[in-house]
């Protein structure tokens, strides 16, 4: 039996934990599979498993039919790319909400600008001229729909792969709020019936407001992955390992639980442990904030980038 193998995948598509908890899920129950941990802020996913059981490939597949997009993790030397990546998602968004918002707002207004006392035409009343104003509320909301089509993508998407997600319930939700809306207005326009009931500026506010608050989740994303990449940046590449034929320099990564490494003055602690042996103070700042030093004797805990002092 082959030593089992530690992966990392960048997953893509991600919205909420319940998206996380369907990766996780899926992926568990493929044989090989020993554990499987994702992370929605940096979207990452980290898999041990069997190599002579399933391999890379077979994991992002097993991904891609929940769903989401996979693709094995690229070096850390190359986050900065990923992050630019992101960024560039990030403007993307912010430019589909501020279309939306100029489609919507009108419609928003022309539906609730009595209720706060915007004065209107009466050209533009509901009540009186039902299909003049339907027309306008269709003509606004096509626009809205169109600027948000990865809403219904998406969750169409979800909900083929057995999985739907809160974009399937709003595209689901808008497109009968839709349909029935256009059905009135068709109606009207045929003559079959006087009036309808409209809830094209419903699905309008819906999409908009989804796309904002879409806009500023992966915003927040950014920042959090962001921060962790900047503490990430903190641990050291190299760490003095501790032998019984003396001491070897050896790569961070390379750290195995229950390692006895060597940290001199000035240098950063390359992993988390406890100390067995000397004393020093630590540089906890990136942890507390708190520039003092703290002083650590044998037993006690350090952490991995911060900074030792002078023992």
């Amino acid at each position: 039996m082959a030593a089992q193998r530690q992966q990392s995948f960048d997953i893509e598509g991600m919205t909420c934990a319940a998206c996380v908890r369907r990766v996780e899920r899926r992926v568990a129950r493929v044989e090989g599979v020993a554990d499987v941990a994702v992370n929605l802020a940096t979207e990452r996913m980290d898999v041990c498993f069997d190599p002579d059981a399933i391999d890379e490939v077979g994991i992002a597949a097993t991904v891609e039919k929940a769903g989401f997009g996979a693709q094995l993790r690229v070096a850390e030397t190359e986050t900065g790319a990923r992050q630019a990546r992101k960024r560039a998602e990030l403007e993307g968004q912010a430019r589909q909400f501020r279309w939306a918002a100029v489609f919507w707002l009108p419609l928003f207004v022309i539906e609730m600008g009595t209720m706060a006392g915007v004065p209107l035409p009466g050209a533009l009343a509901f009540e009186l001229h039902p299909l003049r104003t339907g027309w306008v509320h269709l003509a606004l909301v096509l626009p809205v729909m169109g600027v948000g089509y990865r809403v219904y993508a998406e969750g169409t998407r979800a909900l083929m792969a057995g999985g739907p997600n809160m974009f399937s319930l709003i595209a689901i939700g808008t497109a009968a709020a839709f349909c029935y809306s256009a059905w009135g207005l068709a109606m009207v326009a045929s003559g079959a019936a006087v009036t309808f009931d409209s809830y094209f500026p419903a699905v309008s506010t819906i999409i908009a407001l989804m796309l904002m608050g879409r806009y500023l989740e992966a915003r927040s994303r950014l920042r959090a992955g962001e921060a962790m990449g900047a503490l990430l940046q903190l641990q050291p590449e190299t760490a003095a390992l501790i032998t019984s034929d003396g001491e070897r320099i050896i790569e961070a990564e390379r750290i195995a639980v229950g390692d006895r490494l060597r940290v001199r003055p000035g240098e950063r602690i390359p992993a988390d442990g406890a100390v067995v042996e000397g004393a020093s103070t630590v540089d906890e700042s990136l942890l507390t904030g708190e520039s003092l030093p703290v002083a650590k004797g044998v037993g006690d805990a350090v952490t991995g980038g911060s900074l030792n002092g002078s023992g």
